[in-house]
């Protein structure tokens, strides 16, 4: 069985250093309250000295607007994927279903269809599909059915009601470099013609890198509103990059993406009497 999070690429929540400590609820039933000290660590010291509130938690915490901070939810992101198109696939290639919920689609497809290099998104479903690639073969045609995903404004996801085999289709990629924290995946081309890859969140801005020249004329936006810059052509992926070395100047964005899985772990005091899960 395939495993779709990356190994090497994992994150704790929140990029900054400063400790969130949790006073236990008392026997009178209050909020518990948290303060921040002063001291910066990193995860793995605040976790040893500390009991860190969930993501959730329901606290009582000072004014500390624009300040980040550890909580106990380290973040493993799922394998890359890139975007292919939006087509009908014919049924003998479309496997198993199953339901994904508005917010979520593209990660929750991935952990479905782990066996898969191959998934097909609609707006509240995902279609394991046995393709080894996207050909004549595979697709009957292209569609015109393409929409951001509801709840989740960096993915694109099929309407599913005109057309049931209608899907935005990703195929999963191994990106092997440190590409640190981010779910849409950039390019800087330097001068020296030397490239680096980098994980950004997506609603940062830069140009698209499309798979004409239009990327000349490309205005810097979010990964989103890059990629409809680039009609009717596509993004180019991470793969057809490294396969070419006559791409210009710059800083820009590819057709490849990534979700988030947050793990919450049960961090129980020996000392205590309440555990946060």
């Amino acid at each position: 069985m395939k495993n779709i999070f990356s190994n090497d690429v994992i994150y704790m929540f929140y990029v900054s250093i400063i400790l969130i400590n949790v006073e236990i609820i008392s026997s009178k039933g209050e909020i518990p309250s948290a303060y921040v000290t002063d001291i910066y660590y990193s995860w793995k010291e605040a976790n040893e000295i500390c009991e860190m509130i969930r993501l959730y938690d329901n606290i009582q915490f000072p004014d500390t607007y624009g300040t980040l901070s550890w909580v106990d939810a380290p973040v493993e992101y799922s394998q890359w994927v890139e975007y292919k198109d939006c087509v009908n696939v014919k049924p003998e290639f479309i496997e198993k279903h199953k339901r994904v919920q508005y917010g979520d689609q593209l990660g929750q497809c991935l952990q479905y269809c782990e066996d898969y290099d191959y998934i097909g998104l609609q707006q509240s479903n995902c279609s394991c599909l046995s393709l080894s690639e996207m050909s004549h073969n595979t697709v009957i045609s292209g569609c015109s059915h393409k929409e951001i995903c509801r709840g989740d404004k960096y993915a694109y996801c099929a309407n599913g009601i005109s057309n049931f085999n209608c899907f935005i289709i990703y195929k999963k990629v191994n990106i092997n470099e440190q590409l640190h924290i981010g779910n849409c995946l950039k390019v800087t081309r330097a001068h020296d013609q030397n490239s680096s890859f980098r994980a950004s969140p997506c609603n940062g801005v830069s140009k698209p890198l499309c798979t004409s020249m239009r990327s000349f004329y490309g205005h810097s936006q979010n990964w989103i509103s890059s990629f409809s810059q680039c009609k009717p052509e596509l993004f180019v992926s991470y793969d057809r990059y490294k396969q070419s070395q006559l791409w210009q100047e710059g800083l820009f964005w590819l057709a490849n993406i990534r979700r988030p899985y947050i793990n919450h772990f049960l961090v129980c005091l020996i000392s205590q009497a309440v555990c946060l899960i």
